[in-house]
């Protein structure tokens, strides 16, 4: 099992054979949408760069897509402070 993250337990799947365990894409969804609302504020703007970094690049050992994760955290640097780069 080369991505072992997500593990199935016999409560999350009924008689008829569906899954009906958390629903991960909106797991992700919620993630993503309070990272953009957290980057506006700058006290904040560098822990959730970091944090939204550390989550891509989960998703990215998760999921396997292949250079999505990483244009993903390349496009967070937009948000940051041209500053830090000096």
């Amino acid at each position: 099992m080369l991505y072992p993250t997500l593990h199935i337990t016999r409560d999350m799947v009924a008689e008829d054979g569906t899954y009906t365990g958390p629903d991960l894409s909106n797991v992700v969804g919620n993630i993503e949408f309070a990272a953009g609302l957290l980057m506006w504020i700058p006290a904040l703007r560098l822990p959730v760069y970091f944090a939204a970094a550390a989550f891509h690049l989960s998703l990215d050992y998760a999921l396997n897509i292949p250079i999505f994760q990483w244009l993903m955290i390349l496009g967070l640097t937009s948000h940051l402070d041209p500053r830090l780069a000096r």
